[in-house]
């Protein structure tokens, strides 16, 4: 390879990178992505949030290295918390935020993206401890009634013992007035 051939690979280096896509699209896939970024944005506005995350994650996903990807990851984040949101789901607006991070997204969409991850891996944590506490709840709850019917058990042998008492009780005084009269009858005699 001589120096000429070296600098032609160098040269077509430079204009493959220099005529490269800005975000790994081309100037179409660019204007869709605005375009669709724009539908979303309007659905949003109209309150339309289910078609507003369907909007924003199909951009996320289609245009991933795209800035309108790392923007559409980040709101797909946004409104999977959004209380209003019929198809409100945690778990999938962290993974989104999560996403949005590995993203060239604005410094402050950056800081509130690791806020809301912070807060929703804090929830998941107290949702564990809740459903720990309720199996918790739960087995307890099977204890004190297997404790109750074994109290209630008890209650009845207890009964049936002190029904069993009186009756040799009242046995026990027929008895003593049979003696009693069978050594009155010897005394007379």
């Amino acid at each position: 390879m001589n120096a000429r051939s070296g600098i032609l690979i160098v040269l077509s280096a430079f204009v493959i990178t220099g005529c490269a896509p800005r975000g790994g699209i081309s100037p179409e896939q660019r204007a869709d992505a605005d375009h669709t970024l724009d539908l979303a944005r309007s659905y949003e506005n109209t309150g339309d949030l289910r078609r507003a995350t369907d909007v924003y994650t199909s951009i996320a996903q289609t245009y991933p290295r795209s800035d309108a990807g790392a923007e559409a990851a980040y709101k797909a984040g946004l409104l999977l918390v959004n209380p209003h949101n019929p198809v409100r789901d945690d778990v999938i607006a962290l993974t989104w935020f999560r996403t949005a991070l590995g993203r060239s997204i604005p410094p402050d969409d950056r800081g509130h993206a690791e806020i809301f991850i912070a807060q929703l891996e804090h929830l998941e944590e107290l949702r564990q401890d809740l459903y720990i506490h309720g199996r918790l709840n739960d087995s307890l709850r099977n204890v004190v009634r297997q404790q109750v019917l074994t109290i209630a058990s008890y209650h009845r042998r207890t009964e049936q013992l002190e029904q069993q008492f009186f009756a040799a009780d009242v046995e026990l005084k027929k008895l003593k007035d049979v003696d009693l009269q069978i050594a009155r009858s010897r005394r007379r005699r």
